[in-house]
């Protein structure tokens, strides 16, 4: 089950960005991947067997105009945050990021402003958080 919600109120968009086009950071086109607001959160049911999360997190290309952007992400299992990135600014791909999930139920992937020094802002943006290849590995699965 998937709940999604964002301050701005824009939708998440598996494997496109807001145009309808290919998901693309840093000059890097990627088939696979959950792009959404900043400052919205997806919530995931997650099913029995699987054993860990695995993302490469960055900013969408549609948003290098505004370089002052930055974003962070952040991971949550059963409400408690498990994952904090760095401030990641437009155009640029972050880490690949493996967390075990062990027993949770719930992963939420979160995204918010950040100012320059990394402090949380709470404000409306139109930058783009996107989760490149997001997936649950089973327990018996290696990550890819």
């Amino acid at each position: 089950m998937l709940y999604y919600q964002s301050e701005v109120y824009s939708p998440l968009y598996p494997n496109h960005n807001t145009k309808g086009e290919p998901i693309v950071i840093g000059g890097v086109r990627y088939e696979h991947g959950l792009e959404f607001s900043v400052n919205g959160v997806a919530s995931f049911a997650i099913p029995s067997g699987y054993g860990s999360f695995h993302a490469a997190i960055g900013v969408s290309d549609d948003m290098s105009n505004d370089a002052a952007t930055g974003v962070i992400f952040i991971v949550r299992l059963d409400g408690s945050p498990v994952y904090r990135s760095d401030v990641i600014r437009p155009s640029s791909r972050g880490p690949e990021i493996n967390i075990p999930i062990g027993k949770a139920w719930k992963i939420e992937l979160i995204a918010i402003d950040a100012a320059d020094k990394g402090q949380e802002q709470r404000t409306k943006t139109h930058s783009r958080a996107v989760w490149m290849n997001a997936r649950l590995t089973a327990y018996s699965e290696a990550p890819l």
